[in-house]
Parts: C-alpha cells; sequence; structure tokens
C-alpha cells in the first residue's frame, strides 16, 4: 500500500493538489501527534534506529502538510519545519526541498531546538549529510536548491563554509573548475578544504 508520504509525493511531482481545508482541530490534532513522536524519539539512542522511526512516521503528517501548503498557511508552522528536517533523517530529499522552499518562502523560524536561522539549519543539515555521504554527487542538485533558496540570507561563516565545502565534493567528479571555486569560497569562511583545493590546482 503506498504511503501517505509517497502519495503526497506523488501528487507534488504531478503537480496535483489536494483539498487545501486545514481545520484548526486537524493542526491541533497533529501538533499533539508532534509531541508525541519527539518523546519516542527522545528515548531512541542510535541515529540509524532514529532516522528509521522518523521515516516511519513522516506518512501520517502527509495530507496535513499538504493541505497547510495548498491552502498557502503564511504563519510559522512548527510541524512543518520540523519534519521538514526529519525528511533529511529519513533521506527523502525532494520532499524536503519541497517543505523547504514553503517554509523559506514565508519566513518562517527554525524547528524548537535550533539556536540558528531556520536558512542556516537547512544549509547546515543538508551540507553535513553531503560531506559525511560517501557519493555526494548523488545530492548535487538539492544542494543546489538549497544554494538558491538561502542565498543572499545572513548565514554564520560556519554554516556558509560546509555548504560550499559540500557543493566542491559534489561537483568533483563531473566539473573540477566549478568545484575548485566553491572550495576557495570555502576557504574564505573558514573551511578546511586547502587539500581540496591544492590537489585542484597541481592537476589544473
Amino acid at each position: 500500500m503506498q504511503s501517505l508520504a509517497s502519495k503526497h509525493r506523488a501528487n507534488v511531482e504531478a503537480g496535483q493538489s489536494v483539498p487545501a481545508t486545514t481545520p484548526r482541530k486537524s493542526g491541533d490534532l497533529m501538533q499533539v501527534a508532534l509531541d508525541t513522536d519527539r518523546i519516542k524519539l527522545k528515548h531512541i539512542r542510535s541515529k540509524k534506529r532514529k532516522a528509521e522511526v522518523k521515516a516511519e512516521m513522516i506518512g501520517k503528517y502527509a495530507d496535513y502538510l499538504t493541505s497547510v501548503i495548498n491552502s498557502n498557511q503564511t504563519a510559522h508552522n512548527e510541524i512543518l519545519v520540523t519534519l521538514c528536517i526529519w525528511t533529511l533523517d529519513a533521506q527523502q530529499y525532494r520532499y524536503f526541498i519541497h517543505l523547504a522552499e514553503f517554509a523559506l518562502k514565508h519566513g518562517m523560524r527554525a524547528p524548537e531546538g535550533f539556536s540558528r536561522s531556520l536558512p542556516e539549519v537547512l544549509s547546515e543539515e543538508l551540507s553535513d549529510r553531503v560531506n559525511q555521504s560517501g557519493n555526494p554527487e548523488t545530492l548535487l542538485g538539492y544542494l543546489q536548491q538549497i544554494e538558491t533558496l538561502t542565498n543572499g540570507t545572513d548565514r554564520v561563516d560556519q554554516v556558509t563554509a560546509k555548504l560550499y565545502k559540500a557543493l566542491g565534493l559534489a561537483l568533483l567528479p563531473t566539473d573540477q573548475a566549478a568545484a575548485l571555486e566553491a572550495f576557495r569560497v570555502s576557504l574564505d569562511h573558514g573551511g578546511r578544504v586547502k587539500r581540496h583545493i591544492n590537489r585542484l590546482s597541481k592537476e589544473g
């Protein structure tokens, strides 16, 4: 059986929508569900298991999130921004970009527990996953979209350094000139990328 999250992503990719009805009661119920799920996750020590559980949890929120987006609700939505981060843990990157774009467009805050702004959190969370990935090139498109969505926002240097290091690693297999440029931006913001720059400069 197709999960709610799968149906939601399929609708998004097909340009389809669901009825834009979001009763207040529905939002309240989803907030209760989110609070309950957060408590469950706090009791899981394994990061791998946490990611698996988040992937299982995401589906219950899909119809609600679709209705929020379709009805263009502009107020901060803690459920939406939290699930945006969870989609990264679940490696649902298209869904992540879809939620991130809406949240950033409407100036939402970062989820509870994060001290940085939402543009910083989204940039850093995705960059960390790319920098730890064995195949960073597979996430290049998502990185470029986040860079575009957060470009011009006030990010701390550490986040910018991580983002451009991730872009450099993702570009490396296909465009070494662009990778070198990204690494240089990262270096300018304090990134530890000198060995990448030195190697590419010698090869060039």
